[in-house]
């Protein structure tokens, strides 16, 4: 997917999985989506700080509705991933 210039990889593996997530991002050079399963903010804040998440897209339904999306937002912003008009990306 890197190499044909997609944008970002969404979910490489079950998204529980979060130390099989970071050794995929720690392996590759394309960005790694995730969380529109995850309905944990302390989960959020570790994929995010950790690097593993390059663009976050917490559910709205699913996580707990717009204030605790925001909330994750705001992390990813703190963390220097930019609002894009779908998700929170990494420049």
């Amino acid at each position: 997917m890197q190499d044909r210039g997609f944008s970002f990889y969404e979910e490489p593996v079950p998204f529980d999985c979060y130390e099989e997530t970071r050794q995929v991002a720690d392996a590759l050079t394309i960005r790694i989506a995730g969380g529109e399963e995850e309905a944990s903010l302390r989960q959020f804040r570790w994929l995010i700080e950790t690097g593993v998440l390059h663009v976050v897209q917490p559910d709205m339904f699913y996580f707990g509705g717009m204030t605790r999306a925001l909330r994750v937002a705001r992390m990813a912003e703190a963390a220097g991933l930019v609002r894009t008009r779908t998700s929170v990306a990494l420049t």
